[in-house]
């Protein structure tokens, strides 16, 4: 990483140059997240060794870390400081970006999740969480690239929904998610929590037959699950009702059936009778 404070500097000169930002509410930071996005984008995919433009050692792979690490950076910083983001439905503009952010329906929770463009096979995602705490709202980090070495980054998740339940202790959030692995294979899967005081943390509610954890999840060929004459998959983990629907998997293969759980109140209750 010998690029990074040379590459930070060079950052710093290219804002110079982007177009004027608003500097304050919901569409700054709208505008800002979308040019952190491209400046991803241009390190990815659009920088040659072959420019000129730079007149010190340019390393792209770095300058990609470094514009994932900016974005981070930047989302940690806001999601401290505006608990209004949360009220905020949509971001027009990042409709058809790498960006995917997840609300919860009582706008207490949200998830700011996206490729970071860093993988080659597998996708690596970097996570934001925002939620509401006394007077305002908190950012917590759930993955950052840059923060893992040795073996490689934990790849993260992408976000795809918050679901509330009301418990009889506590409010649970149900946050859905996915990501691809480097054998091409799916993961999906949910991920339950709760929010403390102050703290966000997994809520340990999905009861199976022998232990109870805070996240259900199974990894398949997608492929081998999609009707691409529906234009959807055959089988895929759901809410109905009170009852979550965790596919089967043998071989990486979904076989039709589901583990059911069923919720009474407190926990999702593992039921191997229920439909």
């Amino acid at each position: 990483m010998r690029y990074i404070i040379p590459l930070l500097l060079l950052v710093f000169l290219m804002a110079v140059s982007k177009p004027m930002l608003a500097q304050t509410g919901t569409s700054a930071v709208e505008q800002h997240i979308n040019w952190h996005l491209k400046h991803i984008q241009y390190w990815r995919f659009d920088y040659s060794p072959d420019d000129t433009t730079f007149t010190t050692a340019v390393n792209a792979d770095d300058s990609v870390a470094a514009a994932n690490k900016m974005l981070l950076d930047y989302l940690v910083d806001v999601c401290n400081k505006q608990p209004g983001l949360l009220s905020t439905s949509v971001f027009p503009s990042l409709d058809n970006t790498d960006m995917k952010i997840v609300t919860s329906a009582d706008k207490k929770l949200r998830f700011y999740s996206w490729d970071t463009q860093t993988g080659t096979g597998a996708h690596f995602f970097d996570i934001v969480a925002q939620y509401i705490v006394a007077g305002g709202s908190k950012a917590q980090v759930f993955n950052d690239i840059s923060k893992y070495t040795g073996d490689g980054p934990d790849p993260g998740v992408t976000y795809t929904d918050i679901i509330v339940m009301n418990g009889l202790r506590s409010t649970y959030y149900l946050a859905m998610y996915n990501s691809i692995a480097a054998n091409g294979n799916m993961l999906k899967g949910v991920h339950a929590y709760k929010i403390e005081g102050d703290k966000l943390m997994d809520a340990p509610i999905f009861q199976g037959a022998y232990e109870t954890k805070s996240k259900l999840e199974y990894s398949y060929d997608y492929s081998a699950n999609y009707d691409f004459k529906k234009m959807k998959e055959d089988y895929t983990l759901h809410l109905d009702k009170q009852k979550l629907y965790i596919p089967e998997v043998a071989n990486d293969k979904v076989t039709g059936n589901y583990m059911v759980y069923v919720y009474d109140g407190d926990k999702f209750v593992y039921d191997k009778n229920a439909k």
